[in-house]
């Protein structure tokens, strides 16, 4: 999910990806895009068999629309309405579809699910969508991103945290860890020649699928 946070974090730890960091009801602006042929995280929901004893299994999940729907109206307080189909298209050379719809949250937290279904020859899987490694090509992830962000720019009421360490101005690309049970993550932090600590900056966080490591996903 791609989102612009409209809120600071909770606290600060040494587990930068936990789910108490986010502020949830707030209202944030989230975008999910999704595969109907994703054999990793189901599009219907549930989970994976070969995968329950793995450290990497995936715990079970809601069907995507369903998922959608439930961060916009039971936790961002929106109506229960149906959601807007904002735009649809097909990539004619390979047959696959996509769907964009807009789950209404509240004033500033809509989820937007797009959607990309494909054919048996151009399955629409567990890829960023128009990579290389995408062979349905019915929408650019990147675009989509980009142009979400856009329209959700932060603005003068959003207040910014006051940051974990002052003192830790590198800036740059920095290799981090984080320990999660028994596995030990790595994961980059790349700050602008400007940071000094003490300016706010926008945050962007993006995790890269399954078989993937950040090389690609820097890349896109």
């Amino acid at each position: 999910a791609w989102g612009v946070v409209d809120g600071a974090p909770a606290n600060c730890s040494a587990e930068p990806l936990a789910a108490q960091h986010l502020m949830v009801g707030t209202g944030v602006p989230l975008l999910a895009l999704h595969g109907v042929q994703d054999r990793l995280i189901l599009y219907e929901g549930g989970t994976i068999s070969p995968f329950a004893a793995s450290p990497f299994a995936v715990p079970a999940t809601m069907p995507a629309k369903v998922s959608a729907a439930y961060v916009a109206q039971d936790l961002y307080g929106g109506p229960s309405s149906a959601p807007i189909i904002t735009r649809s298209g097909r990539n004619s050379a390979t047959g696959c579809t996509y769907e964009c719809s807009t789950y209404l949250g509240s004033d500033s937290g809509n989820v937007t699910l797009c959607t990309t279904d494909g054919t048996e020859d151009a399955p629409s899987v567990h890829r960023w969508a128009g990579s290389e490694s995408d062979a349905c090509g019915a929408l650019d992830a990147n675009q989509e991103a980009y142009d979400f962000l856009m329209a959700h720019p932060l603005d003068a009421a959003t207040v910014a945290s006051g940051g974990c360490d002052s003192s830790d101005t590198e800036t740059g690309q920095s290799t981090r860890w984080s320990r999660q049970g028994v596995l030990l993550r790595r994961y980059y932090v790349i700050r602008p020649p400007q940071y000094d600590g003490t300016t706010a900056f926008p945050a962007l966080m993006t995790l890269h699928g399954g078989g993937e490591d950040a090389s690609p996903v820097r890349r896109y």
